[in-house]
């Protein structure tokens, strides 16, 4: 096990010792070269959970590539830094992975309040970096040559997916209230939910909004507005939905009114709520393990409770993805030179844990798919858990590539 004390301290650890990986290949001769990857987390802070749940992912991936040989035949080792979930800790770790330890590539994990600023420092040292923040002008207004995304769980993906299912889920259902945190994501994400309402459920009527901290600790107030606004759908866009639904429960709003959002942490959060505080009938997104029929996907699921004691929550699978892109990339290059790789990127397409997924050209976006279904309490796993899963066609609501470049242009 990696140990994590050292993480949260901000020290460079390697996910594996070199003997592990040099015990995998034949003969005495113990791995000649490295390749680095410096992997920005939130291992502290209010997003400490998906810190973790990402550098699991990501380190059982390298330690089972290192087991088979690793890449090019050179041990890949991943120097991981903490974040504490700040913004300006993102950027000084990124400044010092590039230059101090000498990384080749970087990866970063979901804040999206930091992923510009460190996509930023690597677009200036000319090196390659991943992130699966949910920010679109990471791959499309302030898309480079150098920063690539898998995971499509961008806010115009999540917010017009929502629209989508509602539309076809809901019919009848016209008054919408609507909730997020008061961030650029809860923000960027319900406008493009009113956008694609607006289009595809003629009379829509949003009876309401509401926009509390990302530190918000009383749901009281915004609860009372909402029952008392009487709306037939409330649409959620939080980062974390917890407090919430731990206040709610008294309230039973999830048997007034119907519960939406495709947000991609929603069947995570569902497995973490208490029974009583679950929100029945209520539709979630995510990438939930025990409902992708894939072969692969089982594997993985058995083979990370196997190291970890849990099953993978989703930010587990966006590092999976990304290391498994990255490394089949430097495979195909022959190199680890950014150019080189990137240009095997672009276009890339892989068969995964969630599928067959294709990095877009035009944006170096994955368009990975995306689920939304029913949130129930399952008996056999003793947790909340989401059915009737609707695969929503995730690539449909990515920009055009003359969209990308009016976008580009604007921001310049």
């Amino acid at each position: 096990m990696v140990n994590r004390d050292l993480v949260r301290k901000g020290m460079a650890f390697g996910v594996l010792i070199g003997l592990l990986g040099a015990a995998s290949i034949p003969g005495p001769v113990a791995w000649a070269q490295t390749i680095k990857i410096g992997f920005i987390g939130e291992m502290s802070g209010p997003l400490a959970r998906f810190g973790d749940d990402g550098l699991k992912g990501a380190e059982l991936f390298v330690e089972q590539v290192n087991q088979k040989g690793g890449v090019l035949g050179r041990r890949l080792e991943v120097v991981a830094r903490d974040d504490k979930t700040r913004p300006d800790e993102a950027v000084r770790h990124a400044r010092d992975l590039i230059f101090a330890e000498k990384v080749d590539f970087l990866v970063h994990n979901i804040n999206s309040a930091a992923c510009l600023g460190v996509s930023e420092v690597a677009k200036q040292a000319s090196k390659t970096i991943f992130s699966s923040c949910a920010v679109d002008d990471f791959t499309i207004e302030k898309g480079h040559p150098y920063a690539f995304r898998i995971p499509n769980i961008i806010t115009r993906t999540q917010g017009m997916a929502a629209a989508q299912y509602a539309a076809a889920h809901f019919p009848g259902k016209k008054r919408y209230y609507l909730i997020g945190h008061d961030t650029a994501f809860g923000r960027r994400a319900i406008e493009f939910f009113k956008e694609r309402l607006k289009e595809l459920v003629p009379g829509a009527e949003i009876v309401g909004e509401a926009w509390p901290k990302i530190t918000e600790t009383n749901y009281t107030p915004y609860i009372t507005s909402i029952l008392n606004a009487k709306p037939d759908v409330l649409e959620f866009q939080f980062t974390t939905t917890i407090p919430f639904f731990t206040q709610a429960q008294p309230y039973e709003l999830h048997k007034r009114m119907q519960i939406l959002s495709a947000i991609w942490g929603g069947s995570d959060e569902m497995w973490i709520l208490k029974k009583e505080q679950l929100p029945v009938g209520a539709v979630v997104g995510g990438f939930p393990w025990y409902a992708l029929e894939n072969p692969a996907n089982k594997v993985f699921v058995a083979d990370f409770k196997k190291k970890y004691g849990h099953e993978p929550r989703t930010p587990s699978y966006f590092e999976h993805l990304t290391f498994q892109f990255l490394s089949e990339a430097i495979s195909q290059a022959g190199s680890i030179e950014a150019e080189k790789v990137g240009q095997k990127l672009r276009g890339m397409t892989l068969d995964t844990l969630v599928g067959r997924v294709r990095v877009r050209p035009e944006d170096q976006q994955g368009a990975t798919p995306h689920w939304m279904g029913t949130v129930q309490y399952d008996p056999k796993f003793e947790h909340g858990v989401v059915t009737n899963l609707v695969q929503l066609p995730s690539e449909q609501f990515l920009p055009s590539p003359a969209e990308i470049q009016r976008l580009r242009q604007q921001a310049r």
